[in-house]
């Protein structure tokens, strides 16, 4: 990702440059200093990548050496090579660690009064509200409120940004929010805490094996009809 960052910086630059030549347009040299200091700016800023820190200082000598004609002390495959195995290593060492936290903050929550534990440990709730008359089932379309966190409190999904509930489909949901939401009845807001095994494991958008926080509010409850679920993932 920093890579591609990078080079659009890079892509951009020159374009911009492309477009002052052809417009023959004169600067000073103190414009140019600016010009390139901001430029190398940019590129520091999008030097931020999992698993290490880039050399500053080396940084430099390889840009002086490209301007001279050197040759770079990597290939361009062994460069893409070094950089995919720290990413992996990187990854791993991420996943381990979260998962291992999402184990230690199951087995310290179920102790808080009022969570509930199923699903072997992989899945808790604690009732914040009541609800009363209908109740979800498999085949239910719920109409819901929901904020979901990550354990250091980070949103990551609300639909109380847009004030608008959202309708889903159980079935397009992950394992332990469909497993958390069977069972809730209308006008019920309920805590989920989720496992990595029962939401996105290694996959998906957020940091690999995250456990998952989600507050929900069963605004109402429908029967399942493809045409009006809107797809919450």
């Amino acid at each position: 990702m920093f890579i591609k960052k990078i080079l659009t910086v890079i892509a951009s630059t020159t374009l911009l440059f492309s477009s002052v030549n052809a417009e023959e347009t004169n600067f000073s040299s103190e414009d140019i200093s600016k010009l390139s200091e901001t430029f190398g700016h940019l590129i520091g800023h999008n030097l931020e990548s999992p698993g290490f820190t880039f050399d500053v200082e080396a940084i430099i000598t390889g840009i002086r050496k490209a301007v001279a004609g050197d040759e770079a002390p990597l290939s361009k495959e062994e460069y893409e090579n070094m950089i995919s195995a720290i990413q992996e290593k990187a990854f791993q060492d991420i996943s381990d660690k979260n998962l291992a936290d999402a184990e230690v903050f199951l087995l310290e929550n179920i102790s808080v009064e009022g969570v509930v534990e199923i699903e072997d440990s992989r899945l808790q709730y604690l009732i914040i509200e009541e609800g009363e008359g209908a109740v979800i089932t498999e085949s239910s379309a719920p109409r819901i409120h929901y904020t979901g966190e990550l354990i250091d409190g980070t949103v990551f999904g609300s639909s109380l940004e847009s004030e608008e509930p959202i309708t889903l489909s159980l079935d397009q949901t992950i394992p332990g929010f469909q497993r958390g939401l069977i069972g809730m009845q209308k006008g019920e807001k309920r805590r989920l805490f989720i496992h990595p095994e029962m939401a996105y494991g290694t996959s998906g958008h957020l940091p690999p094996n995250s456990l998952l926080i989600f507050d929900i509010e069963i605004i109402d409850i429908l029967e399942e009809q493809s045409d009006t679920l809107e797809e919450n993932s």
